[in-house]
């Protein structure tokens, strides 16, 4: 079958179905993080902790399909969210998931840049720090 956008692309079987409805339902394990550093039983028990507080519902508006987030109280929709954009991260790029390269910090990023060298959780502040430590350095040898 031809494709209006690009090359041909061959016809759809029911079979396509059965595993886009599989995709859908979670069931793909692909979507599941690669192999690499498993984070401790503490920080699973504890994103579990925060998950348990809420659930994402889906629904059929005028407009079309919609999804809509329930907490058990307001105060735990910030700490949901992170959780479960965390737990998104974790299934679509894990190895971008890094820690700050100062030893110092103990934040993590999640490294958008082009070839994935990011090294910093913020360049204004611990990447400025350290250019500025090794630039000291040099000037103190010289």
């Amino acid at each position: 079958m031809l494709s209006r956008d690009g090359p041909p692309t061959r016809r759809r079987t029911p079979g396509d179905r059965s595993v886009c409805r599989r995709r859908a339902n979670g069931g793909d394990r692909s979507r599941l993080p690669r192999p690499g550093p498993r984070p401790d039983a503490a920080a699973v028990e504890a994103v579990n902790a925060v998950l348990a507080h809420g659930r994402r519902g889906i629904l059929l508006r005028p407009e079309g399909p919609d999804t809509h987030v329930e907490v058990d109280a307001p105060s735990w929709l910030p700490a949901w969210l992170a959780a479960e954009d965390y737990l998104r991260l974790l299934a679509e790029r894990p190895d971008r998931i890094r820690a700050c390269g100062n030893p110092e910090c103990i934040l993590h990023f999640y490294d958008v840049s082009k070839n994935g060298t990011r090294r910093w959780c913020s360049m204004a502040g611990c990447g400025n720090r350290a250019k500025a430590q090794r630039h000291y350095a040099r000037q103190k040898k010289a």
